[in-house]
Order: structure tokens, then sequence, then C-alpha cells
């Protein structure tokens, strides 16, 4: 069994982004065409029924369980983004580069919402928090986002202990 410091795995987005919050609905609409054959009289339909149903399923459970991530192995020295589909994980081992620093910021910026593509109706500020992991001083080998400060921490501190680094906060 390997020892989970030597590993790292994170989901980092969903492949069909807001989408992705819909997979109840067809998977609803799947239960409901499947069943529907119980309450209500259908003849000669039972094929096309069940295949209506299969592909609300398949379509469903397609966008709840497709997305990005990335996982890091030490022991072998290796990382990959990867795209899972349906829990299949698929996507290139690359070597790891010798990280020497793990950094994690916050950047601050306004958004609008313009939904007409003329006139803007509200504004937000949202925050990004990044931990970049760096092999040389510039520019960062891999970032990770997200707009949670305490999944950032979490995220930080899990990749800290996994590869050996101190977190630099910049918070």
């Amino acid at each position: 069994m390997k020892s989970p410091k030597n590993r790292y795995e994170r989901r980092t987005r969903y492949v069909f982004g807001g989408a992705s919050n819909f997979w109840f609905l067809f998977v609803a609409i799947g239960v409901f065409v499947w069943l529907s054959p119980l309450f209500l009289e259908q003849e000669g339909a039972e094929v096309r029924t069940m295949v209506i149903s299969g592909v609300a399923l398949l379509l469903g459970l397609s966008l709840r369980f497709t997305y990005y991530g990335i996982q890091i192995n030490r022991k072998r020295r290796s990382i990959r983004e990867f795209i899972s589909i349906l829990g299949y994980k698929s996507g290139e081992w690359k070597t790891l580069p010798d990280l020497k620093k793990l950094r994690l910021s916050a950047a601050t910026s306004t958004t609008q919402n313009i939904p007409n593509g003329i006139s803007p109706t509200m504004r937000r500020t949202i925050t990004v928090y990044s931990i970049a992991l760096f092999s040389a001083e510039a520019t960062p080998d891999y970032v990770i986002h997200t707009e949670s400060k305490k999944e950032a921490m979490k995220v930080a501190k899990a990749l800290a202990n996994v590869l050996g680094l101190q977190v630099e906060d910049n918070l």
C-alpha cells in the first residue's frame, strides 16, 4: 500500500463548467423515463424507452463525473494533469521538476455582469487564491487556483507535505 504522504491528487475543474450542475436533472429524467412504463401505457416502445433513459442517465453521469485534475507521485518523481471520464483517468505522466518553492498568493478583482452586452447590472469583487509551484525563480511550473481561502490553505499544506517544501504565504 502506498503512503498518502507520497501522493497528491486534486480535481481542478469540471470539463463542462457550470453545465455540470445539471447532472441531477438528466439522471432524474433518465430514471423517470425508465420507470414510465410502470404508470404510463406504451405499446411497442420498450426499446426506445430504454435507449432514451440510458442516454439521459449516461449524459447526467458524464456531466457529474468528468473533470480535470492533477496528480503528483513523489516516490516516482512524476506529475500529470489528467481528465477523468466516469472514473477513468487519462493523462501523460511527466517527470516532476526539482521544485524549490511553493507560493500561496491571492488576487482580488472586480467583475461586472453584462447580460445584454451593453449595460452592466452589478459588480462583485472576487478573490482568487493561487498555489504556485516553482523550480526556477521567475515563472511557476504549475498553478492551482481556487476561490476559497480555506481550501487554498488546505491544498498548500497538503502539497508542502507531499513535496517537502515550505509554504511561502503571500496572502
